[in-house]
């Protein structure tokens, strides 16, 4: 069985710009770079994905990480959402980096 904790509205470094359609888009003509989640995947080739679903998906997996539930789980439920297997371990590793960094936490 999947478990799955609903999205929880949080503002702060993990938010795309207004502007900003791609993770390229916005590490290239923001400040995002400093922040582990947004340079690890425009460092690792994911800045095609769409960052304001990045964004929303990156908080669902830390309230996932955070609720106990297995990687393995969360990557099923960011699949299900729409992303390959591979894109879906980005996001989480992505936000495992963020969270340990404590700079920029994504929630």
């Amino acid at each position: 069985m999947m478990v799955a904790a609903a999205l929880v509205a949080i503002g702060g470094a993990a938010a795309p710009s207004a502007g900003a359609d791609t993770i390229t888009e916005m590490v290239e003509n923001t400040f995002a770079e400093e922040s582990p989640f947004w340079s690890y995947l425009y460092d690792n080739g994911y800045g095609y994905l769409d960052a304001k679903s990045v964004s929303n998906d990156g908080k669902i997996a830390c309230v996932n990480r955070k609720a106990g539930v297995p990687p393995y789980q969360v990557t099923d439920l960011l699949v299900a959402r729409g992303y390959t297997p591979v894109e879906a371990g980005g996001i989480i590793t992505a936000e495992q980096a963020a969270s340990e960094s404590r700079a920029h936490p994504v929630c």
